[in-house]
Order: structure tokens, then C-alpha cells, then sequence
């Protein structure tokens, strides 16, 4: 018969306690993240452009639970060599716990850095967790669907198209100094 160690049961008893705990840290404040990201897509002209990028994040984290800022990154994929996305940031995290998911939604507008290549507004919505580190610094593992419109070089013009990515993105978050509840 296999037996328990104390060990296990022990940490079996404080893992919710891990999960689920409260600190004493007020979030609110200054917050930025960095996060790197790729991913295939589809569009009307390429059947599986892939994308690779970055983007950072600054903004104000007004409590706990949701965070808005602005967006700016670098992206490239096949068809479209480098864009640069700028978009709203908002986050929603969604328990009260250390560990949380999280729901990211962003709207905005990607630059062509080259003349054949037309901007376009872009949309995206990503599922999430937030894993602390420290009390100032977490892991932000997430998924997220994206749409980026804009065009493609054909061969009689410009031909306006709606990019469909999936992006798998790995990132970390950060805020100001914490304050200590009084």
C-alpha cells in the first residue's frame, strides 16, 4: 500500500493558503509590462502568415483588479515585414488571489513601416495568468486571438485584407513602489 509522507500532506494543506492569499500591498499605481509573442495566422492572401514580436505596456493600475494603459511594440510576418502596433491596454484580473487569471482587451492602430504596405486599426482580446515573482514583479503567461487590418502588395495594387493571428505570448509584469495598507 502506498503511504503519505508528512511532507506531502503538508504541502498539500498550504498550497490553497499559497494560491489564494491576500498581501498587504496596495496595486495601485504606475504599472508597465513587456511581453514577447508569436503565433500563426491567416489572412485572404497568405494562408498561414506567422507572426513574431514585442510590445511593452505602461499604465495606471487603479486597484487589484483592473489596469488600463497604452501599447507600442515592434511585429513582422510574412507579407507584412514590420509594423508597429500602438494600442489601449485593459486588464482584468479577475480573483482576488496571488495567482489569478486574467482577461487583456486592446484596441488600436498598426503603422507600415514601409510605402506599400497600408496601416490598419487592430483588435485583440487575451486569456491570462498572473504569476507574482515578487511583490513588485509578476509572469504573465497568456493566449490571444488578434485581427490587424491593413493591405498587402499584389500584383495590380494594394489590396486591403483583415489578418487573423493567434498568438501564444509570454511576458512580464510591473508596478511602482508598493504602499503598505494603513
Amino acid at each position: 500500500m502506498n503511504r503519505i509522507s508528512p511532507f506531502s500532506i503538508i504541502v498539500l494543506l498550504m498550497l490553497p493558503t499559497a494560491i489564494f492569499s491576500q498581501s498587504q500591498v496596495r496595486t495601485n499605481g504606475y504599472f508597465g509590462a513587456v511581453e514577447l509573442y508569436a503565433g500563426p495566422g491567416k489572412n485572404q492572401i497568405y494562408q498561414n502568415p506567422t507572426e513574431i514580436g514585442f510590445h511593452f505596456v505602461n499604465g495606471y493600475r487603479f486597484n487589484r483588479s483592473f489596469s488600463l494603459g497604452i501599447g507600442i511594440g515592434v511585429q513582422t510576418d510574412y507579407g507584412t515585414p514590420i509594423m508597429i502596433p500602438i494600442h489601449l491596454d485593459a486588464r482584468f484580473h479577475l480573483l482576488p488571489a496571488a495567482i489569478t487569471p486574467f482577461i487583456q482587451i486592446g484596441i488600436g492602430y498598426g503603422i507600415a513601416l514601409y510605402k506599400d504596405d497600408l496601416d490598419g486599426i487592430n483588435a485583440q482580446l487575451a486569456l491570462g495568468l498572473r504569476i507574482p515573482l515578487s511583490n513588485r514583479l509578476q509572469l504573465i503567461p497568456s493566449v490571444a486571438g488578434r485581427l490587424q487590418g491593413g493591405s498587402e502588395q499584389v500584383r495590380y495594387g494594394p489590396e486591403r485584407v483583415l489578418s487573423k493571428f493567434v498568438e501564444f505570448r509570454l511576458g512580464i509584469a510591473f508596478w511602482s513602489k508598493p504602499k503598505h495598507e494603513d
